[in-house]
């Protein structure tokens, strides 16, 4: 890539996080494995720019993230705050993590999958594990897309139920749902919003909006 600028950098680093669906936890080899090189920076020339520390980096691009956390083995797959973790398959073990991912690219067959809120969505109702479980092992939706076209010959196309509803009209349903149900916050909409499908998902107005977890939260407490 040709010689950047600070705030170049960051942009580049931030956009490709997104695209790849892990601003939830943006491992640094995760994101090694996967960034789309000659396209964006990788994370060795990112620190050397900014002359910045990976954390540091992604909690200055508004990301949270933890160097331990991306290293946890198993996950929380959500649940409701107060009645305890729930934990997920172990996927230290290559033989588990081969049947995850295995089985993770039939539901996405099966199902008709076509984009990240759908599988983070069914991933925990079908496969005892997150998508969030799964990036943290480097299966980010874009490196299974690959997998995909790989064991059934055709593309996992990127098109979503939103993609004829213009960014206004996702913001005025995140806000109506949240009048309408006395949703204080994001995690209360999130929560919320697993069991309405009729409403765009964190994930969806994340991407469309091309905003962090953090900066669509600041922007709906300004909103509502």
């Amino acid at each position: 890539m040709a010689k950047m600028t600070v705030e170049e950098t960051k942009e580049l680093l931030k956009k490709e996080i997104i695209r790849l669906g892990i601003q939830d936890n943006p491992s640094r080899t995760v994101y090694q494995k996967e960034y789309q090189r000659g396209a964006a920076p990788s994370p060795n020339n990112a620190m050397k720019v900014t002359g910045m520390k990976w954390q540091d980096l992604m909690n200055e691009l508004g990301f949270k993230y933890d160097g331990q956390k991306a290293t946890v083995i198993g996950g929380r797959t959500g649940g409701v705050k107060g009645k305890g973790k729930k934990h997920g398959v172990r996927l230290n073990n290559q033989q588990n993590l081969d049947n995850v991912v295995t089985q993770t690219l039939e539901l996405i067959h099966s199902l008709h999958i076509n984009n990240i809120e759908d599988l983070e969505r069914e991933l925990p109702k079908h496969i005892n594990t997150t998508y969030k479980n799964l990036t943290n092992h480097g299966y980010s939706f874009e490196r299974l897309k690959e997998l995909y076209k790989n064991k059934y010959g055709e593309e996992i196309k990127n098109n979503t139920r939103w993609s004829n509803t213009s960014n206004r009209e996702l913001i005025h349903l995140l806000v109506r749902a949240m009048n309408d149900n006395d949703l204080d916050n994001l995690q209360q909409y999130r929560d919320w919003c697993k069991g309405n499908r009729d409403y765009p998902s964190v994930v969806t107005l994340q991407h469309r909006l091309d905003l962090t977890y953090k900066e669509l939260g600041k922007l709906v407490k300004v909103l509502k």
